[in-house]
């Protein structure tokens, strides 16, 4: 017990202690929590887990540290026989199990929150006198429209590339007929002796 003591002594070590209360932290979180160095951080951490109050779990690179209060209690029991008043510390069992009815009644919570958020909208629905089913038409009935306008416009657009095509390919066409007339242009001279 008088391990416990000693090791309880140092403020770097009980103020690592309370931030793995908050649950399990890395050796870089640690830094920040106690703002001491990386090495200081981890010869604490190794203090703390020689004597059992820390363990370690690797997840990749790094090293996820956790509290374990099961050696405290030798320790608390000690305190509350000179303290009778003193609380004794709680178990991870206890945390759990706190922690555990907290996450059911915020569930209730959410879930009676999400009722009454639907009843709202479903009250504000009926008073602004809308017909769901009267709105599912009309969008059906205006995405229907603008599928046909954007069909005629796809299909004018196509002709009229098709047409400007047509006429691009005739004006090359008539351009290759000239350049290959010129090309290919029979030459007659009239060779006359005399003249020459």
């Amino acid at each position: 017990m008088s391990e416990i003591f000693s090791v309880l002594a140092d403020p770097t070590r009980r103020a690592i202690l309370v931030a793995l209360v908050e649950g399990p932290q890395t050796v870089s979180q640690l830094v920040a929590v106690t703002q001491e160095g990386q090495p200081t951080v981890s010869k604490h951490l190794k203090t703390l887990r020689e004597a059992g109050l820390v363990s370690a779990q690797v997840a990749g690179q790094a090293r996820v540290y956790s509290i374990d209060v099961a050696p405290l209690n030798e320790a608390a029991e000690f305190l509350s026989q000179i303290n009778p008043g003193s609380a004794p510390l709680v178990s991870q069992n206890d945390i759990q199990a706190a922690l555990g009815d907290a996450g059911e009644k915020l569930g209730g919570l959410l879930a009676a929150g999400t009722t009454w958020l639907n009843a709202q909208i479903a009250a504000k629905v009926a008073d602004s006198n809308l017909d769901v089913n009267q709105l599912g038409k009309d969008l059906g009935r205006r995405l229907a429209d603008a599928k046909s306008v954007a069909t005629e416009v796809a299909t004018g657009t196509e002709q009229q590339v098709r047409n400007e095509v047509a006429q691009l390919s005739g004006l090359l066409g008539a351009k290759v007929a000239e350049a290959r007339a010129a090309v290919f242009k029979p030459r007659f001279t009239n060779q006359n002796p005399e003249t020459d």
